[in-house]
Protein backbone atom coordinates (compact mmCIF):
# COMPACT_ATOMS: atom_id res chain seq x y z
CA UNK A 1 0.00 0.00 0.00
CA UNK A 2 0.96 3.49 -0.84
CA UNK A 3 1.14 6.44 1.33
CA UNK A 4 -0.37 9.71 0.87
CA UNK A 5 3.00 11.19 0.83
CA UNK A 6 4.44 8.60 -1.44
CA UNK A 7 2.10 9.10 -3.92
CA UNK A 8 2.14 12.81 -4.21
CA UNK A 9 5.86 12.19 -4.59
CA UNK A 10 4.49 10.03 -7.42
CA UNK A 11 2.55 12.11 -8.64
CA UNK A 12 4.90 15.26 -9.09
CA UNK A 13 8.02 12.78 -10.98
CA UNK A 14 5.44 12.13 -13.44
CA UNK A 15 4.65 16.20 -13.83
CA UNK A 16 8.50 16.01 -14.11
CA UNK A 17 8.85 13.22 -16.45
CA UNK A 18 6.33 14.21 -18.73
CA UNK A 19 7.74 17.95 -18.82
CA UNK A 20 10.90 16.63 -20.16
CA UNK A 21 9.32 14.27 -22.84
CA UNK A 22 9.35 17.13 -25.55
CA UNK A 23 12.72 17.78 -24.85
CA UNK A 24 13.74 14.11 -25.20
CA UNK A 25 14.14 11.21 -27.64
CA UNK A 26 14.28 8.17 -25.37
CA UNK A 27 13.84 7.71 -21.50
CA UNK A 28 17.28 7.34 -21.03
CA UNK A 29 17.65 11.00 -22.02
CA UNK A 30 14.76 12.09 -19.36
CA UNK A 31 16.66 10.32 -16.59
CA UNK A 32 19.74 12.19 -17.48
CA UNK A 33 17.83 15.05 -17.58
CA UNK A 34 15.77 14.66 -14.42
CA UNK A 35 18.06 12.13 -12.48
CA UNK A 36 15.06 9.82 -11.89
CA UNK A 37 15.78 6.28 -13.20
CA UNK A 38 14.95 4.73 -16.00
CA UNK A 39 12.95 1.65 -14.46
CA UNK A 40 11.38 4.79 -12.50
CA UNK A 41 10.10 6.28 -15.60
CA UNK A 42 9.17 3.40 -17.30
CA UNK A 43 6.85 2.18 -14.84
CA UNK A 44 5.36 5.63 -14.24
CA UNK A 45 4.40 6.42 -17.87
CA UNK A 46 2.51 3.43 -18.04
CA UNK A 47 0.52 3.61 -15.12
CA UNK A 48 -2.65 4.94 -16.11
CA UNK A 49 -4.03 5.52 -12.68
CA UNK A 50 -0.93 7.80 -11.37
CA UNK A 51 -1.96 9.75 -14.83
CA UNK A 52 -6.16 9.85 -13.89
CA UNK A 53 -4.86 11.64 -10.68
CA UNK A 54 -3.44 14.66 -13.16
CA UNK A 55 -6.64 15.17 -14.01
CA UNK A 56 -6.95 18.46 -12.23
CA UNK A 57 -3.94 19.89 -13.92
CA UNK A 58 -4.52 18.84 -17.41
CA UNK A 59 -7.22 18.91 -19.42
CA UNK A 60 -7.66 15.53 -21.29
CA UNK A 61 -5.72 13.10 -19.32
CA UNK A 62 -6.68 10.55 -21.50
CA UNK A 63 -5.44 12.06 -24.64
CA UNK A 64 -1.88 12.66 -22.71
CA UNK A 65 -2.11 9.36 -21.77
CA UNK A 66 -2.47 8.19 -25.69
CA UNK A 67 0.51 10.15 -26.44
CA UNK A 68 2.84 9.15 -24.00
CA UNK A 69 2.26 5.73 -24.90
CA UNK A 70 2.72 6.76 -28.60
CA UNK A 71 5.95 8.54 -27.73
CA UNK A 72 7.11 5.17 -25.62
CA UNK A 73 6.60 3.59 -28.61
CA UNK A 74 8.70 5.71 -31.43
CA UNK A 75 11.25 5.98 -28.80
CA UNK A 76 11.74 1.84 -28.46
CA UNK A 77 11.86 2.21 -32.60
CA UNK A 78 14.46 4.21 -32.44
CA UNK A 79 16.28 2.60 -29.76
CA UNK A 80 15.86 -0.19 -31.65
CA UNK A 81 17.62 1.38 -34.95
CA UNK A 82 20.08 2.78 -33.25
CA UNK A 83 21.26 -0.73 -31.23
CA UNK A 84 21.25 -2.42 -35.16
CA UNK A 85 23.27 0.61 -36.64
CA UNK A 86 25.39 0.39 -33.96
CA UNK A 87 25.75 -3.27 -33.86
CA UNK A 88 26.47 -3.60 -37.47
CA UNK A 89 29.10 -1.03 -37.16
CA UNK A 90 31.13 -3.08 -34.23
CA UNK A 91 30.70 -6.66 -35.91
CA UNK A 92 30.94 -8.13 -39.50
CA UNK A 93 29.29 -11.38 -40.62
CA UNK A 94 30.12 -13.80 -43.22
CA UNK A 95 28.25 -16.10 -45.46
CA UNK A 96 28.98 -19.08 -47.60
CA UNK A 97 29.32 -19.11 -51.54
CA UNK A 98 25.50 -19.93 -51.45
CA UNK A 99 24.04 -17.31 -49.21
CA UNK A 100 23.55 -19.45 -45.76
CA UNK A 101 25.00 -17.39 -43.14
CA UNK A 102 27.98 -18.40 -41.27
CA UNK A 103 28.55 -16.24 -38.17
CA UNK A 104 29.33 -13.24 -36.84
CA UNK A 105 32.77 -11.37 -35.87
CA UNK A 106 33.72 -8.50 -33.86
CA UNK A 107 35.47 -6.19 -36.70
CA UNK A 108 39.66 -5.58 -35.98
CA UNK A 109 39.62 -2.27 -34.90
CA UNK A 110 43.03 -0.58 -36.78
CA UNK A 111 45.40 1.53 -33.59
CA UNK A 112 47.26 4.46 -35.88
CA UNK A 113 51.18 4.18 -34.88
CA UNK A 114 52.36 7.46 -33.76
Amino acid sequence: MVSKKQRLEMIDKLKTIILSIPDCSNINDISLKTSIPTSTIQRYLNKKDLFLELADIYDNVDKLYINVQEWLKEAKINGRSRGGTTSQSRYSYSREENGKFLCIAKKKVLKKRK
